[in-house]
């Protein structure tokens, strides 16, 4: 089983799931916000992804390599092009995620 060693995206965890199964839709134009108090301010693991539409539960995985990202609720989306000013605030971010 292909895991994942401990990372600063979260806890060791099988990426076969959010490789395998279908993102209910590609989130462009999103910006990370962290909870209140929230001492990782940035990672991913944690905060939740905002887009003009609304925000999504808390991102619990990811996998960098297809930038898809699984929240609490259990939804899997697929990262795709950043917030502007979000991406020039947070270019260390973007790169973990192979996105510059």
């Amino acid at each position: 089983m292909n895991t994942r060693s401990n990372s600063p995206w979260g806890a060791t965890l099988p990426l076969k799931s959010l490789r395998s199964t279908p993102p209910k839709q590609r989130l462009n134009g999103w910006w990370l916000e962290h909870a209140p108090g929230q001492s990782n301010a940035t990672g991913i693991i944690g905060a939740f992804v905002h887009t003009a539409a609304g925000k999504t539960s808390s991102v619990i995985d990811i996998d960098a390599e297809t930038r898809r990202v699984k929240t609490k609720s259990g939804t899997i989306y697929e990262l795709g092009l950043p917030d502007t000013a979000f991406a020039r605030e947070n270019s260390r971010l973007l790169r973990e995620l192979g996105l510059i």
